[in-house]
């Protein structure tokens, strides 16, 4: 990003889990305006040479108890 985490300090760099913040404006029309702060996990070079913003994301649950299991367009849930 253009500007450094203003959140950490010098001899933080590197240990700090770090996100980005853009903040978009839309005009909504009759008088509404949305203004959202977006986080972005990294930032890189499309082929155009402009810059994609991209947020990882996990879902890291699990629950043995529940099996499901897909076979020829059914569910069968294993219990």
């Amino acid at each position: 990003m253009d500007e450094p985490n203003p959140f950490i300090s010098e001899d933080e760099v590197g240990e700090v889990a770090s996100v980005a913040y853009r903040y978009r404006k839309w005009d909504l029309d009759g008088g509404v305006v949305l203004v959202a702060r977006c986080e972005h996990d990294a930032v890189t070079v499309g082929s155009a040479g402009d810059n994609q913003f991209i947020n990882i994301k996990a879902l890291n649950e699990w629950d043995s108890r529940v099996c499901i299991l897909t076979v020829r367009n059914e569910t069968v849930s294993l219990k």
